[in-house]
Parts: structure tokens; sequence; C-alpha cells
């Protein structure tokens, strides 16, 4: 419950921080519980909805900026 209270929270920050999408990563490392299920890494696509309403963008746009992001922050190389 901890994790779901922390991301939460960390939504709350991405609402208010339109400037800095370099910033965001999404991540399904938490074995919590959602809506009654375990969490699975395919669970990703729901931080990704909620983010994307969030900053008013599309899916799209969240989905190539952070995998961007994570492909600069662990050098991964892209073949696109």
């Amino acid at each position: 419950m901890k994790s779901l209270i922390w991301g939460n929270e960390m939504l709350k920050q991405v609402q208010h921080d339109r400037e800095h999408p370099e910033r965001i990563l999404l991540e399904t490392d938490s074995p919590v519980s959602y809506q009654g299920k375990v969490a699975k890494p395919k669970d990703v696509r729901i931080s990704l909805r909620e983010v994307a309403r969030l900053k008013g963008v599309d899916l799209t746009v969240v989905a190539e900026q952070t995998t961007a992001n994570a492909s600069l922050l662990f050098q991964i190389a892209l073949d696109l």
C-alpha cells in the first residue's frame, strides 16, 4: 500500500511539472496489488495513460519521451 500512496503523490507532481518531460520514467517493479490484482510489467500502461491524462497529451508523446529518457539514463541504444 505504501508504494501505491507514493505513486499517487508522484502523479500529482507530474501534473504540476509540465516543463520537464525529460525527467519522467515509467516502471512497474513494485509487486503491489492494484484493484485486487497483482501488478505485472504490462501494467505500465496504467501509468502511461495516467501521465498522459494529467499532462493533457497523447499516449504516444509520453511513450516516446519516457522511452528516450530510459534509453539515455540506462545507455540503451534504440534501433527505431
